[in-house]
């Protein structure tokens, strides 16, 4: 799929997948308005809870909007979550 810059893609992920950071940074840098919401983050298990903060870290850091959902059921907060770090962010402005 082709998505021009200036584009807003929303990204509903696990967090937990390997690969999942490096292509995430990618789609960011080209441009396009990518906000990303971890769900599941309730999860009870440490290893997976740890991946999914490391993921949501690196993916701030790099300047994507990015938030924790603890259920699927609990997505209209974490829209709302992701719309006040978008704020923050440009508020913020870019980071050098």
């Amino acid at each position: 799929m082709l998505v021009r810059p200036g584009a807003t893609v929303f990204a509903i992920t696990s967090g937990v997948e390997a690969a999942l950071v490096a292509p995430l940074r990618a789609v960011a840098v080209r441009g396009i308005g990518l906000r990303v919401l971890i769900c599941g983050a309730g999860n009870t298990d440490a290893d997976i809870r740890r991946r999914q903060v490391g993921v949501l870290a690196t993916l701030r850091a790099a300047g994507v909007p990015t938030v924790l959902a603890p259920s699927l059921a609990e997505l209209p907060q974490a829209f709302s979550e992701l719309a006040a770090v978008r704020r923050l962010h440009v508020a913020e402005g870019p980071s050098s």
